[in-house]
This record gives C-alpha cells, structure tokens and sequence, in this order.
C-alpha cells in the first residue's frame, strides 16, 4: 500500500467589473484536444505539491494540521503552518545527515527532502505575491492510501 500526499491551492477568482459580456477572468481548459472556454470561474484548484510514502510529512500533517485525526478529508493549510513544516523539514534533513542519529523512520533521501524545503519556499513567496497583489487564494491538504 502506498500513501499519496497532495498539496492544493485553489484561487477564489471574481468579476469585479460586473458586466457578462466583457468579463475581467476568463480560463480555457484543454479536454482531449478540445478547448472549452470558461467565464468567470468561481474557483480555480490546482495541485501544486505531493508527495508519496513521506510518512514523516504525514505526522507532521496528522500532528500539526489535522489535530490528531487520521480519518482522510481535506484539511485547510495555512502559510504560517507551511513554514514551520519547512522548519521540520530543515530539522529532518539535518537529521538524516547526521549519521550517528540517523532516524531510520525518515524514509526520504536528502534530495527528496531539499526538494520539499526548495518547494515549500516558493509556495510561501508565492503566497505572499498573491497577497499583495489582493488575490484570495488558500491551501489544502490531502492524503490517501492505494
């Protein structure tokens, strides 16, 4: 059995300009070769990190994010949390170059954890861009075992 993680942003995308025929969003989606156009779409969800068999980032999600629940579901992800998970992140890594205190439970190679540190950096930038910028956007998690 494997465990799959997802990370998820999903944009809350409004037409401010209130008029149908000249929206101010428009998205066009690619389905099998066709193009379908979309106006104002409510909500735009997209994947922007996952991770497979991180049972060391999946505790710190079950710990730090889901208050202990290990039932599945979707679970909001706030950037301050994303930061203090790039934190454990950091500790893990050290960890895991420390060969006298080697946690056999961390199951990720060095590379597969600077990914996630590099990774969870530009999420954060990228939240505070969207911010700045007055564009409602939020994180979620999920996990699932196949």
């Amino acid at each position: 059995m494997a465990l799959y993680m997802v990370l998820n942003r999903t944009h809350k995308v409004v037409n401010h300009e209130y008029e149908l025929d000249a929206p101010k969003y428009s998205l066009t989606l690619n389905h099998g070769g066709d193009e379908i156009k979309v106006k104002n779409p409510l909500e735009v969800k997209e994947e922007i990190f996952h991770w497979r068999n991180a049972y060391k980032i999946h505790d710190w999600f079950v710990e730090n994010i889901q208050d202990g629940d290990t039932m599945g579901g979707e679970f909001l992800v706030t950037y301050e949390k994303l930061k203090s998970l790039r934190a454990f992140c950091m500790n893990m890594l050290e960890e895991k170059l420390d060969s006298v205190n080697n946690d056999p439970n961390v199951n990720m190679d060095e590379g597969q954890i600077n990914m996630t540190i590099a990774s969870l950096e530009t999420i954060i930038n990228e939240g505070k861009r969207f911010s700045a910028r007055g564009h409602s956007n939020y994180l979620t998690y999920h996990s699932s075992i196949a």
